[in-house]
C-alpha cells in the first residue's frame, strides 16, 4: 500500500529522519516502536502530508506521490488518528466526524442535511460497538471518548491506510479491548495499519512485523514472531534497561496524611467515596474511564465542588474551594492532559518550572531570573530532561521530557501529598521506567502519592493498595496478592472474580 524510501527530514539545520525505510501492506498490522524524539511523529506526519519530507520517495500503490498536505493524504486514502485527539470543542460528536465533509441538500443554495450528518455518524459508532450521543459537545467528552470520535472520522471515509499514533494511551482495558476489535476488522478486510504504542504487550499482540527507529535512524525490520521485550527495548534505547517493580507493601500505616469520607460530588460525578492516604504510600485508582477517579481527584485538588463528606489533612478537617487552597495544604496534582493543563508549551523549561514557584524566585513582585534559571536547571537534573537548556520551549521536547517538566513544577514546592493522573501517557519505555523510579522516590521521601493510570501494569509496578471505582463508586480496596489483572479488572467491570 504504502513504501517510503531513504526519507530524510531536517529542523534548523537538525537533521531529524536519517534515510529511513518503510513499507505498509494491505491487511498487516505494522508496529512502529522508538523512544520519545526517535522520528516516529516526524515519520508519521510526512505520511500524513502534515511535513514535506527533504530528500526520499512516496509511492502509494506503486504510484510515486507527493503528499502535500492532509487532503491529498485523505484522498490517497491515507488517515491517521494521533495521539492528542483534535476535536472541536463546541461543535457536536458528528459535526466533528463530518467536519469538511458535511452531507448537503440543495435548497436555493447548499444546507448541512444534519439529519443524514447524525444517522450517518450514529452508524459508524454502532459499527465500532460504542455507545455515543452523537449530538453532544466534544468538550463534554473525556479523552478516551474524543479518541473514538478521531477514529470514527476515519472510518466515514474509504480507507485503505489508518496510521495509529499511540490509540490506546488514554484507554481502558474493556475500551483498548474494543479498538483490538476494530482493528482487526480492518486488517481482515484488507487495510494497511501503522501501529504506534509505547506498551509492549500490546505491540506482541497486534503486530506481524516491527520497525525500530532511534536516533532518527531506522534501527531494522524484523518479524514480530522473532522478537522479545528484552531485545525490542534494546533496539530502541540501545542499551539494556531494566523494567523495575517498585511496590512497597511494608508501609506502616499508622496516622494518614489525607482522610476522606463520604465524600459527593455537586457534580453528581461520584458518590460516598471514603479512603485514606498514609505517608510512604502509593495508592493506586483503578476503573473504566467515566468511573469517576479523575472527578474525585479534582475535587481534592479544589477544581471541582463536593456537595457533601469530609475531607482531613494531617488529622485536621479542612474545605477546598479553589486550587490556591489546596496547595497551601500542601496537595499538587498532575492532570491527565498534560498539554492543556499540565504545562504551557509556548513557554520555556525555566518559565514552567517556576509558575508554581513564584514566590521562592521573585521579589517585590518581579522575577529573579538568576534564580530562577538556577531552580530550572537543578530540576533539569534531578530529573534528567533532555534539552538543549533551560531555555528550550516545552513544545520541542519529546512526550516524556515534557512530562517531566509537569513534574518540575511541583517537586520544588515539597508538597505532602501527589496526585497523579496518568502520569506516563504517550511516554516511551525508558522515560516510563525514569517516572516510575521518580514517583518511587516521591513515596520514599515521606509523600502520599494518590496514583489514578488506565495503564495496568503500571497500577501492579507501582501500588501499594489499590482502590478499584466503577460508576463513581469505590468497588473495592485491594492489597497483596489481592492486587492482580483478573481481580481489579472483574472489580472494574462489575463481575465477580
Amino acid at each position: 500500500m504504502v513504501r517510503a524510501r531513504k526519507i530524510g527530514k531536517q529542523f534548523n539545520g537538525v537533521t531529524v529522519l536519517h534515510d529511513v525505510d518503510l513499507d505498509l501492506v494491505g491487511g498487516e498490522v505494522h508496529g512502529l516502536l522508538g523512544e520519545n524524539g526517535a522520528g516516529k511523529s516526524t515519520l508519521i506526519k510526512i505520511l500524513s502530508g502534515v511535513y514535506q519530507p527533504d530528500m526520499g520517495t512516496l509511492e502509494v500503490q506503486g504510484r510515486q506521490v507527493t503528499i502535500s498536505g492532509p487532503s491529498i493524504a485523505h484522498k490517497l486514502g491515507i488517515f491517521t488518528v494521533h495521539q492528542e485527539p483534535a476535536t472541536f470543542p463546541y461543535l457536536t460528536v458528528a459535526e466533528n466526524i463530518f467536519m469538511g465533509f458535511h452531507p448537503s441538500r440543495r435548497f436555493l443554495f447548499d444546507w448541512i442535511d444534519r439529519s443524514t450528518m447524525y444517522e450517518k455518524a450514529e452508524e459508524v459508532f454502532e459499527r465500532l460497538g460504542i455507545s455515543m450521543n452523537v449530538r453532544k459537545k466534544a468538550e463534554e467528552l473525556s479523552i478516551a471518548q474524543q479518541q473514538m470520535v478521531e477514529i470514527a472520522k476515519a472510518l466515514i471515509h474509504e480507507v485503505k491506510v489508518m496510521i495509529l499514533d499511540e490509540p490506546t494511551a488514554t484507554l481502558t482495558m474493556h475500551e483498548t479491548e474494543v479498538l483490538f476489535r476494530i482493528i482487526r476488522q480492518l486488517q481482515e478486510e484488507g487495510k494497511a495499519l501503522l501501529f504506534v504504542s509505547h506498551r509492549l504487550d500490546e505491540v506482541f499482540a497486534l503486530t506481524s512485523r516491527i520497525t525500530v527507529l532511534r536516533d532518527g535512524r531506522k534501527i531494522g525490520t524484523e518479524p514480530t514472531t522473532e522478537m522479545d521485550e528484552k531485545r525490542l527495548v534494546k533496539m530502541m534505547v540501545g542499551r539494556e534497561v531494566e523494567l523495575n517493580r517498585f511496590r512497597n507493601e511494608e508501609v506502616k500505616r499508622t496516622k494518614p496524611l489525607l482522610e476522606v469520607k463520604g465524600l459527593t460530588s455537586a457534580a453528581g460525578r461520584f458518590r460516598d467515596v471514603s479512603f485514606e492516604l498514609y505517608p510512604g504510600e502509593i495508592v493506586g485508582f483503578s476503573g473504566l474511564v467515566g468511573s469517576g477517579r479523575t472527578d474525585v481527584a479534582e475535587t481534592l485538588f479544589g477544581i471541582q465542588k463536593a456537595s457533601s463528606g469530609e475531607i482531613r489533612v494531617d488529622g485536621k478537617p479542612v474545605k477546598i474551594q479553589n486550587v490556591n487552597q489546596a496547595l497551601e495544604l500542601g496537595i499538587a496534582y498532575i492532570p491527565e492532559d498534560r498539554h492543556r493543563h499540565g504545562v504551557a508549551l509556548e513557554m520555556d523549561i525555566a518559565s514552567n518550572t517556576s509558575l508554581p514557584n513564584l514566590k521562592s524566585v521573585s521579589r517585590g513582585g518581579f522575577i529573579k531570573f538568576p534564580e530562577e534559571r538556577t531552580l530550572a536547571g537543578k530540576m533539569i537534573e534531578r530529573l534528567k530532561i533532555r534539552a538543549t537548556s533551560h531555555a528550550q520551549r516545552v513544545g520541542e521536547l519529546s512526550g516524556g521530557n515534557q512530562q517531566k517538566v509537569v513534574f518540575s513544577k511541583w517537586i520544588p514546592r515539597s508538597p505532602k501529598i501527589m496526585i497523579l493522573d496518568e502520569p506516563t501517557r504517550g511516554v516511551d519505555v525508558g522515560s516510563k521506567q525514569e517516572i516510575h523510579k521518580m514517583i518511587h522516590e516521591l513515596a520514599q521521601e515521606g509523600m502520599a502519592v494518590m496514583l489514578i493510570s488506565s495503564d495496568l501494569p503500571e497500577i501492579l509496578n507501582l501500588a501499594d493498595r489499590v482502590i478499584v471505582m466503577r460508576e463513581g463508586r469505590i468497588m473495592a480496596e485491594l492489597t497483596g496478592g489481592e492486587i492482580n489483572e483478573v481481580t481489579i479488572g472483574s472489580h472494574a467491570a462489575g463481575v465477580k472474580s
